[in-house]
């Protein structure tokens, strides 16, 4: 602590601005698979239904 350059960083270990804020998770397989899958399928409806416009 007392390193980051500012006065917070004395008193509770803030080092200043983030520089990014994220989630980071782990799953398998599954839930990517399954999103590809509905993915193409709403891509192979939509190019269907532009087709019928036409």
């Amino acid at each position: 602590m007392g390193r980051g350059g500012n006065q917070a960083s004395l008193e509770n270990g803030n080092a200043g601005r983030r520089l990014a804020c994220c989630v980071v998770g782990l799953c398998g397989p599954g839930p990517w698979a399954r999103q590809t899958q509905e993915h193409a399928e709403r891509k192979k409806r939509r190019r269907e239904s532009e087709c019928k416009a036409v």
